[in-house]
């Protein structure tokens, strides 16, 4: 690819990138954040400890608790993945830059 196109795939594709980062950052810290895992496995316990202790016909109970187990797994599995999409993002990123540079070096030994 020649610098032309390198920098407009760049100019191109930057911003967005850039915003994944960003909220890839944002995902990385909030599932750091010891506030925020302690309220996951409180929230948890919870629904598990009201899961198990319904009685056996109680459905609405049982369901209530099933279902706030998988609000809570889609959550964290959405942070997960913007998180990783960020990671993919900043590697999409430096590897652009990476081939800009790559592209400058060879015009100029051409022009040398």
């Amino acid at each position: 690819m020649n610098v032309k196109d390198t920098e407009r795939r760049l100019t191109d594709e930057q911003p967005e990138l850039t915003e994944k980062i960003r909220r890839g950052e944002r995902a990385t810290a909030i599932l750091g954040d010891e506030l925020f895992k302690s309220a996951v496995r409180v929230a948890r316990e919870r629904a598990v400890s009201e899961f198990e202790g319904s009685d056996l016909g109680d459905d609405k109970t049982r369901l209530r608790a099933r279902l706030r187990l998988e609000a809570l797994t889609d959550i964290v599995s959405e942070l997960h993945s913007v998180m990783t999409d960020g990671e993919v993002a900043e590697k999409k990123l430096g590897m652009l830059k990476s081939a800009l540079a790559a592209a400058k070096q060879r015009l100029l030994r051409r022009v040398a």
